[in-house]
């Protein structure tokens, strides 16, 4: 079997191995979050040097990969709760940040997309963001952190995908 389907099905199997076993569950989320807050720990004074919070360049990060994409699939793919969302949509939309507007076959659904001024924030902020990510392997290994990575999409992926409101945001 090759390492990536080896991945993937320890990926399968985890889920319901680590949900049975005592503590099991409890001892991955913890170390999951402490994993994540050891890495944005580094990262969120340099965000806030920028006035930004650590949801709302997540926000701003994700437009950076598609055209425009309606605001629940943003939610999802964020991480965060539909009404913390919108606070964020309508803070970086008051700053330049983003830009949204109505779907026109469903003018319920909101689209949202980021604006050339949000794109020049996030590239004062790259080089910083580089040098962390360089540091954190430095230390951790990049291998290793690579198949952290990919390990941890696994992961995601068994247990259904990122979902809205996986994170309180704000």
């Amino acid at each position: 079997m090759n390492d990536a389907a080896s991945k993937k099905e320890f990926a399968r199997d985890a889920a319901p191995a680590l949900r049975d076993a005592p503590g099991g569950s409890a001892r991955l989320t913890r170390t999951l979050l402490h994993a994540r807050e050891a890495v944005m720990r580094q990262l969120r004074p340099h965000l806030r040097m920028h006035g930004l919070t650590e949801q709302q360049w997540r926000v701003l990060s994700e437009l950076t990969t598609v055209t425009e994409i309606a605001a629940s699939d943003l939610a999802a793919s964020t991480c965060l709760r539909a009404s913390s969302l919108s606070r964020i949509i309508k803070d970086l939309e008051y700053r330049g940040l983003i830009a949204r507007r109505a779907q026109l076959e469903d003018l319920r659904r909101t689209l949202v997309s980021i604006t050339q001024r949000g794109n020049n924030l996030l590239h004062q902020i790259e080089p910083v963001s580089a040098q962390i990510r360089a540091d954190v392997a430095g230390r951790f290994g990049a291998d290793r952190l690579d198949s952290l990575a990919e390990l941890a999409d696994d992961l995601v992926a068994a247990c259904g995908g990122p979902q809205a409101g996986d994170d309180d945001g704000e």
